[in-house]
């Protein structure tokens, strides 16, 4: 749901429909990144087109900053994905040691300064 502040009181403005359950959700002016419970991330633009990025990776957590989406993976990578260009570049590896087991992400945080 849209919600908008309409005279001091929040009503609902839009719906919209996704076919999986949501964990985590993130806007950046008009963009609308979703997590879904399949852990891929939805990204759902200002006309309401719904695409899927970053696949072939399932996502844990994510933060939004200056433009720039950073989501944590569960095989312990981290990926940007800029929204005005519409690339993906992994900033973080996941780790590849048979000694270490494969811990995902918990939480990320973008900083702007």
């Amino acid at each position: 749901m849209v919600w908008k502040m309409i005279q001091k009181k929040m009503e609902c403005v839009e719906v919209i429909v996704l076919k999986e359950p949501i964990h985590h959700l993130w806007a950046h002016g008009e963009t609308i990144f979703a997590i879904t419970e399949s852990q891929g991330i939805k990204l759902i633009k200002e006309s309401r087109v719904i695409g899927d990025i970053i696949k072939g990776k399932e996502a844990k957590c994510m933060a939004v900053a200056q433009g720039k989406l950073y989501i944590g993976c569960t095989d312990s990578s981290i990926q940007e994905y800029s929204t005005p260009y519409n690339w993906e570049i992994e900033i973080k590896a996941r780790t590849r040691s048979w000694r270490k087991q494969s811990k995902p992400i918990n939480s990320v945080v973008a900083l702007c300064s």
